[in-house]
């Protein structure tokens, strides 16, 4: 499930919160999310995505970006296989211009 509210700027900023619940079918200890913002069309375009924090079932956690197109967020310990876990997200994106990708 997701959940969005989105505001849009008229300097091509973008920010919104998001909520996803997602139940794994395998344990696990980290969820990633793909940031296709920050992608080498969007980025060379000017584009660009900030996530300023993430809430997992409650708690604040600490991100990592291995990449500019994946975020990756452990969780605490690891969660078993039909637990539903919820991710509440900041973010901050700057719209690429010239290009439709």
């Amino acid at each position: 499930m997701l959940t969005a509210a989105v505001s849009f700027g008229s300097d091509g900023i973008v920010s919104g919160t998001q909520r996803v619940v997602f139940t794994p079918d395998l344990a696990t200890g980290q969820i990633y999310f793909r940031l296709w913002a920050a992608g080498p069309k969007p980025r060379a375009a000017g584009g660009s995505i900030v996530v300023s924090k993430a809430v997992v079932n409650g708690r604040a956690r600490t991100m990592e970006r291995p990449s500019p197109t994946v975020l990756r967020i452990p969780l605490v310990g690891k969660t078993p296989a039909g637990t539903a876990v919820t991710i509440d997200l900041t973010w901050r994106m700057k719209l690429p211009t010239g290009i439709n990708d």
